[in-house]
C-alpha cells in the first residue's frame, strides 16, 4: 500500500478523495474496519496453526486447493510490481525530469537486491521506509495545521451532498484490492504469542497504514476538486 497507493497518490484520489472531504474520511473509516478485521483473523490463524509464510498458510486454509492461490499470487505480484514501477517512473520523470524507464529500472533492481539478501534485510528496509514515510507525513501534517487550516475548514464546510454509500463502496473497493497482500507479510506474525498480541498487531498495522492515508487525503483537499483530474496528484 505504501508503494502503490501512497507512492503515486492516485489510489488515494480514486477511492478516497473522489468522495469529497467528509466522504473520504468515511472511506478511510470503512477501509480501517475491513482491513483490521482481516489482518487480525489472518495473523491469529497463522499464530494458531504456526504457518508464517503464504504457502503453509494456504495449505492449512484451502487444503489441496492451495495451488489456486499460487496462480493468483503470481498475477498479484506482477500487478503490484507493475503499479509500483510505473509510479516510480512517473515520479522521477515529473520531479527530476529523468526518463520514465530509469525509475522503473531502479525500482526493479532494488526489489531483486532486497530479495537476494533475504528476509532480515527486507524487514529492516521496511522499517526504514515506514519511518521515512512517517517523517514526510509529519511534515505534511505540520504544513496543513499551520498553513492550510483555513482552506481545509472552508472545503469541509462547502461540501453539501455526502454520498455515504459511494464513500463506503470506495473504502470497500480499496480494502478488497489490498486483502491479497496480507499473506505476503505473515512472517511479521512469527513473534505473536496471544490473541491480544494479534489484535495489537492489527491495530498498529492500521495506524501505520491509515494515518498517512488520512493526512494525504487532507492534503489533497487543499486543492479539491481540481486534484481529482490529475493523473499523478501533486501537492
Amino acid at each position: 500500500m505504501f508503494g502503490g497507493a501512497y507512492g503515486s497518490g492516485r489510489e488515494i484520489v480514486e477511492f478516497i478523495s473522489h468522495n469529497g472531504p467528509v466522504g473520504g474520511l468515511i472511506s478511510i473509516a470503512t477501509l480501517m474496519v475491513v482491513l483490521s478485521i482481516f489482518i487480525y483473523l489472518t495473523f491469529e490463524f497463522s499464530r494458531i496453526f504456526k504457518c508464517f509464510d503464504y504457502r503453509s498458510f494456504f495449505k492449512e486454509l484451502l487444503g489441496p486447493f492451495c495451488v489456486l492461490w499460487d496462480i493468483l499470487a503470481i498475477f498479484v505480484l506482477i500487478a503490484m510490481l507493475a503499479l509500483c514501477a510505473s509510479a516510480a517512473g512517473s515520479i522521477l520523470n515529473t520531479h527530476f525530469n529523468l526518463h520514465h524507464q530509469i525509475g522503473i529500472g531502479i525500482l526493479l533492481v532494488m526489489v531483486v537486491t532486497l530479495n537476494y539478501y533475504g528476509r532480515e534485510v527486507v524487514e529492516k528496509s521496511m522499517v526504514i521506509c515506514v519511518v521515512a514515510m512517517m517523517l514526510i507525513i509529519g511534515y505534511f501534517c505540520f504544513m496543513l495545521v499551520f498553513n492550510y487550516s483555513d482552506v481545509l475548514q472552508k472545503v469541509f464546510i462547502q461540501q453539501e451532498n455526502i454520498n455515504i454509500l459511494a464513500a463506503v463502496k470506495g473504502g470497500l473497493t480499496q480494502s478488497i484490492a489490498n486483502l491479497g497482500i496480507i499473506p505476503f507479510v505473515l512472517y511479521c506474525a512469527s513473534e505473536l504469542r496471544s490473541r491480544k498480541e494479534s489484535g495489537l498487531a492489527a491495530i498498529s498495522s492500521m495506524a501505520a497504514l491509515l494515518i498517512p492515508a488520512t493526512i494525504l487525503h487532507l492534503a489533497f483537499m487543499t486543492l479539491y476538486p481540481g486534484i481529482l483530474e490529475e493523473t499523478l496528484p501533486k501537492i
